[in-house]
């Protein structure tokens, strides 16, 4: 593997809508269309002004990744529910639809971050949304992209050897 990825103990494997067991840990990305822009408070953060359009967020779990993905798409559908977490306030706003999710087992948030980031496409609207406990300097893990960026999104994963 390239020496800028992330060492995995087992290769990491994209699954789109596919069967977890609920002890799996892993990261995955939540695909999201903002429908018309909007002003968000986030935390401390403060409050943005998000552009209408498509949004990644990425995230991860040690353990129960399907937990924490069912718990995100409840959030999204309800539009309600405890805010623990950057995401959340973003997933409850009446103009954010969650258009699909991935789940890579055995990868790492910040390496999937970080290979966003320096992607041609894609800007961080929120400078440290979601990454407040990151450790490894990522710029945020919210990211606008653009309709190109997406439609490449599975082959940049690929191509970086997570899925």
């Amino acid at each position: 593997m390239p020496s800028r990825i992330y060492h995995y103990p087992m290769k990491p494997s994209i699954m789109q809508d596919g069967v977890l067991d609920r002890k799996t840990g892993g990261a995955y990305i939540l695909i999201l269309e903002l429908q018309r822009s909007t002003e968000l408070q986030v935390g401390s953060l403060g409050l943005f002004h998000l552009k209408k359009g498509a949004y990644l967020y990425i995230g991860s779990a040690k353990r129960g990744l399907l937990g924490r993905v069912e718990r995100h798409k409840r959030l999204a559908r309800l539009k309600r529910g405890p805010t623990q977490w950057h995401i959340d306030a973003f997933l409850k706003n009446p103009r954010v639809v969650l258009k699909k999710v991935l789940t890579l087992q055995n990868a790492h948030e910040c390496v999937i971050s970080k290979i966003i980031a320096l992607s041609e496409g894609s800007e961080v609207p929120v400078p440290g949304f979601g990454a407040s406990d990151c450790r490894r300097g990522c710029p945020a893990h919210l990211y606008r992209i653009t309709a190109d960026f997406l439609k490449n999104l599975l082959n940049l994963l690929k191509s970086n050897n997570l899925g």
